[in-house]
């Protein structure tokens, strides 16, 4: 499984529960990162360089992150 650090992504570094015996610098936030369909073929037989560029993450704007029903909430205990 790929991951990246995800510490700077404005939606993704919100879904980790911070470690108290860590100070923030140590915060390490990682999410996977997906390859799409169209590109399995370079990952598995392009150079290093074509692989390596395929390895980024996804803008906010590729998420669906709004509730299914706005009428219903809830708690996020940290």
């Amino acid at each position: 499984m790929i991951t990246q650090n995800c510490d700077q992504h404005a939606l993704l570094n919100k879904f980790h529960k911070p470690d108290p015996k860590l100070p923030a610098d140590r915060q390490d936030k990682r999410t996977v990162v997906p390859i799409r369909e169209a590109d399995w073929a370079t990952w598995l037989e392009g150079t290093l360089d074509q692989a390596q560029a395929l390895i980024q993450l996804s803008p906010p704007e590729a998420f669906a992150h709004a509730p299914v029903d706005e009428t219903v909430s809830a708690s996020v205990l940290i």
